[in-house]
C-alpha cells in the first residue's frame, strides 16, 4: 500500500465516522496520481511543497495535510546537517510563497536538532528571529543588510548589539541573519535571554585568549528531541508608515522552544496570550508555560 494511503488510513480513517466509500475515493486518487504521489517523500522539501500544491490544485484529497506530515517526519528523522544545508540553498532560489515554509523548517532544525558549542560549553538554542531579504520575493525591510549578511553560515555582530548566524547569498542578491535571542545551558539549569546577554555569555564561554581550539560552532545534537516550536512576532521592530513594513512586522518570524526558557522571560504573559490567540497552545497549557495560573485565565 502506498505511503499516502497508510497515512490516510492511520491519521484520518481509523476511529473516524468515515465510510468505505470515503476510503475508496482516496484510493482512486492514489491510483490515478500514481508515482507523483507515491514518490512525494523522496523529493527535497522545496520540491515536496511545490508538488503538493500541484496535486492540491488537481483535487487530491488530504494532500496538504499529508505533505505537512511528511515534512515533520523528515525534519525529525533525516540527517540534520544535510537538511540544514539543503534548506539554506533552497531559501535562495524559492518563490516568495515558499520562503516562510523554509524559515519554519530551519527554525525547527536549529531549535531541536543542533547544539551551539562555545569553547567547552554547549547550549540549546531556545529563541531565534529570522531576517531575510531577497527582492522581489521576500523584501523584509528590517534586515540590516551589508556585505557580512551576503553569506550563509558565518557569525555577524549586528547593529543591535547581538549575534547573527548569517543566511544570505551574494549570487542571488539575498541578505539575512538569524538573531540569537535565547539559550539554555546543557550542563546546567541556566537560561540566558536577551541579545546582549547571549553574546556576553558566549564570549565568556570561550575562555582563555591564549588557548587553542576555542570558538563558536553548531553541531548536531547527540540525541534527537521533538519539542514544539512556537511562532510569534519579532521584538523591538520600529513601526513604519509603510504597508510592506507593516506586513513584515506582523509576520511570526520569532521562534521559541523549551517551556522552562519561556518561564524565565520578562513579558511572558503577553507572549503566551499571543500563542493562545493564534491557537498554538490551549488554555490547559498556559499555566505550564507561565509557571502559574494567571488571573485572566478562566
Amino acid at each position: 500500500m502506498p505511503r499516502y494511503l497508510y497515512y490516510y488510513w492511520d491519521e484520518h480513517w481509523l476511529g473516524s465516522a468515515q465510510t468505505w466509500d470515503d476510503f475508496t475515493f482516496v484510493w482512486m486518487a492514489a491510483t490515478r496520481w500514481g508515482w507523483p504521489l507515491q514518490d512525494l517523500h523522496k523529493c527535497s522539501l522545496l520540491e515536496l511543497w511545490q508538488n503538493a500544491d500541484r496535486l492540491a490544485a488537481e483535487g487530491v484529497p488530504y494532500i496538504q495535510l499529508y505533505a505537512e506530515w511528511l515534512v515533520a517526519k523528515t525534519l525529525r528523522e533525516e540527517n540534520a546537517n544535510a537538511l540544514l544545508l539543503q534548506l539554506f540553498l533552497q531559501l535562495h532560489v524559492a518563490e516568495g510563497r515558499y520562503i516562510p515554509k523554509i524559515i519554519d523548517a530551519l527554525a525547527y532544525l536549529l531549535l531541536n536538532r543542533f547544539v551551539l558549542h562555545a569553547g567547552r560549553q554547549q547550549y540549546q538554542l531556545t529563541d531565534i528571529e529570522f531576517y531575510y531579504r531577497r527582492a522581489p520575493h521576500h523584501n523584509d525591510p528590517y534586515v540590516h543588510g551589508g556585505p557580512e549578511q551576503e553569506h550563509t553560515g558565518t557569525w555577524f555582530y549586528n547593529l543591535a548589539g547581538g549575534l547573527d548566524l548569517t543566511c544570505g547569498d551574494r549570487a542571488s542578491g539575498a541578505e539575512g541573519g538569524i538573531l540569537l535571542r535565547g539559550l539554555r545551558q546543557l550542563d546546567g539549569e541556566g537560561c540566558i535571554s536577551g541579545i546582549q546577554l547571549v553574546l556576553r555569555e558566549l564570549v565568556t564561554a570561550l575562555g582563555g585568549a591564549l588557548s587553542s581550539g576555542s570558538g563558536w560552532w553548531l553541531g548536531m545534537a547527540d540525541s534527537r528531541v521533538d519539542m514544539p516550536v512556537w511562532r510569534t512576532t519579532r521584538q523591538g521592530l520600529v513601526e513604519k508608515e509603510d504597508p510592506l513594513a507593516t506586513d513584515f512586522r506582523q509576520r511570526p518570524y520569532r521562534f521559541l522552544a523549551d517551556a522552562g526558557y519561556v518561564r524565565t522571560l520578562r513579558g511572558k504573559e503577553a507572549l503566551v496570550v499571543e500563542l493562545l490567540e493564534t491557537g498554538q497552545v490551549g488554555g490547559n497549557e498556559v499555566a505550564h508555560l507561565l509557571g502559574y495560573k494567571p488571573a485572566w485565565l478562566a
